[in-house]
C-alpha cells in the first residue's frame, strides 16, 4: 500500500452510455433509488453506479453519479433506454464496485416487475391490471414494507462498499462521529488545560513575577487565593497585589476540516466543521457539548453528515505537569445522501480515556483511547417510514508529540501524532491510520489555534488503497 501526498485539482469525468433498460413506472426508479444507497467519490476513471440492461437481442450500459436520474432513464425508457421501450429487459447495478449489487426485471406492457437484492437474498414481484396499478403497488411496498429490506440492502453494502453512507469506511457516518469525539475528548482535549504553565489554586500554585509564567528565582513570597481555589481561582502576590487567573471556566472550540480522498479507482472530496464548548463546575467535573456537519462531494454525488454530543468530562488528576481525564458520552448521528436516495440515523454512546505527560518545560505527551457502541435508530417522514440497521462499535487509539519552540513563557509550538480507528464488526475497510503535523500559537490561559496536516492510509475490501491527505484547523477559547 503506497502513500504519497496527492494535492492536485480533481478533472470531472462524464458519464459513459452505450445503452439500456426501458418502460415501467416511475416509481420502480424511486424504490431502486431508495435501495441503492450510499453516496461517495466519484469516479476518476470508473463512474460511480454503472446500469446495465439487456433484452436478449441487444446490451445497453449507463453510467452515471445520480442514481435516481439513471434509473428514472432506464424506468420511463429515455435518452439512452430509449431502445428498450415496449420490450422485456432484465437490468443489474454495479454500485460503487460492488457488481450485482441490485437486479431487476420488467415486461413490456408494465404489467409485473421483480426486485432483487442478491446480497441479502431479497426478491419480490409486483403485478398489476397496468402501469398505473403497478406504479401504486409499488409506492404502498415503498411506504410500508419495504423499509426493512432496504435498510438490509443498506447494511450489506456498508460490508461490501468502500463507499456507504452510514456505515464501513472512513467517510461514513460513524467514522466522521468517532473522529469528531476523538479530536474534541482524546488528544489535547480542547478543555484541558495546555502547555508548561500551571493552573493557580488547586493544583499547586508558586510564586511568579508579575504577567510572566515562569517562577520567580529566589521569591518565597507565596500566592494568596483570594476565593475558591482551583477553577477560575485568582493568585494574589503579597509583594506587589498583582493577579493572574488560573484555569479559565468556560471553552468553545472550533474545528474546521477539508480533506481530498481517493479510494480505489474513485476521488472525491469532503469539508466539514466541528463545536465544542464545555463548563468546568469544580477542578474535576465539567459538561460539554458538541456537534459536527460534514459534506462529500464526489462530482454530482452528495452526501451529509451529521452528529450531536453531550459528555461529562472528569478530571481526576491534574497536577499541570501531568494529567488524567475521563470522557463518558452520548451521541445522535444522521447521514444521508439525496443523489443516492440512503442513509441512516444512529445514536451512541462510549467513552475517551486521555492522558497528558509534560516533559520539562518544552515537551508534552499525550496519549489517549476511545471506545464508541452505535446502535440504529428508525425514523419517520410524511408518510414514510426509513428504517437503519446498523450494529458497529469502533476503537480508536491515538498519540502526539508537543514540542513548545519557545520555552514555557512562549507562544510557537508543533507537534506530530498518529491515531488507529478499528471497526469491531463487518465493514469494508475495517481499520485506518490518520498521521499529522501541525504548528500552533498559544495565547492568556489556555487559548490557542492550530494548523495541521491530516492524512488516512487505509485498505479497501479488495486490497486497493484507500487515502486522503487534509488541512484541520482547532481553534480553542478559554473565558
Amino acid at each position: 500500500m503506497s502513500y504519497r501526498p496527492r494535492f492536485r485539482r480533481r478533472v470531472r469525468r462524464t458519464a459513459s452510455a452505450s445503452a439500456a433498460p426501458p418502460t415501467a413506472p416511475a416509481t420502480l426508479g424511486v424504490l431502486l433509488a431508495a435501495a441503492l444507497g450510499p453516496a461517495g467519490p466519484v469516479a476518476a476513471g470508473e463512474p460511480l453506479f454503472v446500469l446495465t440492461g439487456t433484452d436478449g437481442a441487444q446490451t445497453v450500459a449507463v453510467s452515471g453519479s445520480n442514481l435516481l436520474d439513471l434509473t428514472e432513464d432506464a424506468i420511463e425508457a429515455q435518452d439512452a433506454f430509449a431502445t428498450f421501450d415496449g420490450s422485456d429487459f432484465n437490468a443489474s447495478l454495479r454500485y460503487a464496485g460492488v457488481d450485482n449489487a441490485v437486479n431487476f426485471s420488467i415486461n413490456g406492457d408494465q404489467t409485473a416487475a421483480t426486485l432483487r437484492f442478491p446480497g441479502t437474498g431479497f426478491e419480490r414481484t409486483f403485478t398489476a391490471a397496468d402501469g398505473d396499478d403497478l406504479e401504486d403497488e409499488i409506492r404502498e411496498f415503498i411506504e410500508t414494507d419495504g423499509g426493512a429490506a432496504f435498510a438490509e440492502f443498506l447494511e450489506d453494502l456498508n460490508r461490501r462498499s468502500v463507499l456507504a453512507v452510514t456505515d464501513g469506511n472512513p467517510f461514513s457516518s460513524t467514522a466522521l462521529v468517532t473522529e469528531s469525539l476523538f479530536d474534541a475528548y482524546g488528544l489535547n482535549a480542547s478543555g484541558g488545560r495546555f502547555g508548561p504553565d500551571r493552573p493557580v489554586g488547586g493544583y499547586g500554585a508558586t510564586p511568579r513575577d508579575p504577567g510572566s509564567r515562569d517562577p520567580a528565582p529566589g521569591d518565597d513570597a507565596p500566592y494568596v487565593i483570594d476565593h475558591h481555589p482551583g477553577v477560575g481561582a485568582h493568585g494574589t502576590d503579597a509583594p506587589d497585589n498583582t493577579t493572574r487567573s488560573g484555569r479559565e471556566r468556560f471553552w468553545f472550540a472550533l474545528n474546521p476540516n477539508y480533506a481530498e480522498i481517493e479510494a480505489g479507482p474513485f476521488d472525491g472530496v469532503s469539508a466539514g466543521i466541528a463545536l465544542n464548548s464545555g463548563v468546568w463546575f469544580t477542578d474535576h467535573v465539567a459538561l460539554s457539548v458538541g456537534s459536527s456537519l460534514r459534506v462529500n462531494s464526489f462530482e454530482d454525488t452528495e452526501s451529509f453528515h451529521s452528529s450531536f454530543n453531550v459528555a461529562l468530562p472528569i478530571r481526576p488528576v491534574d497536577t499541570g505537569a501531568f494529567a488524567l481525564q475521563v470522557t463518558p458520552f452520548f451521541v445522535t448521528g444522521l447521514g444521508g445522501s439525496v443523489d443516492a436516495a440512503a442513509g441512516g440515523a444512529f445514536f451512541g454512546y462510549g467513552g475517551t480515556l486521555g492522558a497528558s505527560l509534560m516533559l520539562g518545560d518544552r515537551v508534552r505527551l499525550d496519549g489517549g483511547v476511545q471506545y464508541v457502541q452505535f446502535e440504529d435508530q428508525d425514523l419517520e417522514f410524511e408518510e414514510f417510514d426509513f428504517d437503519t440497521e446498523l450494529d458497529q462499535s469502533t476503537l480508536t487509539a491515538g498519540g502526539r508529540v508537543t514540542l513548545f519552540l519557545d520555552g514555557p513563557d512562549g507562544h510557537w509550538f508543533v507537534d506530530g501524532g498518529v491515531t488507529w480507528v478499528d471497526y469491531l464488526e463487518d465493514a469494508a475497510v475495517g481499520d485506518w491510520l490518520r498521521p499529522e503535523v501541525g504548528v500552533g500559537w498559544r495565547w492568556g490561559v489556555d487559548s490557542r489555534m492550530r494548523f495541521a496536516y491530516r492524512g488516512l492510509i487505509a485498505d479497501g475490501p479488495d486490497g486497493e488503497d484507500v487515502e486522503a491527505d487534509g488541512i484541520t484547523a482547532n481553534i480553542v477559547l478559554t473565558f
